[in-house]
């Protein structure tokens, strides 16, 4: 969990989960201990990056990845 900057009525303490792929084996274990099946495994990946703290994704990251799907 992370601090993040903005006011969130549905998040007074201003927190996020982040993923970082760079420690991320793909074990699967966070989606099966996740609560609210928020989460999930796709075959499909794109990870290259030339800085570590590009590997890093916030849920606004990720929910752009799922936009980009839909489409």
């Amino acid at each position: 969990m992370v601090q993040v900057e903005g006011n969130w009525p549905t998040n007074p303490k201003n927190i996020m989960p982040q993923i970082d792929y760079g420690r991320c084996v793909f074990c699967g274990f966070c989606v099966d201990a996740c609560p609210f099946d928020c989460l999930f495994m796709t075959p499909e990946y794109e990870l290259s990056a030339t800085d570590k703290r590009k590997l890093v994704h916030t849920p606004f990251q990720l929910a752009y990845f799922l936009k980009r799907k839909e489409m």
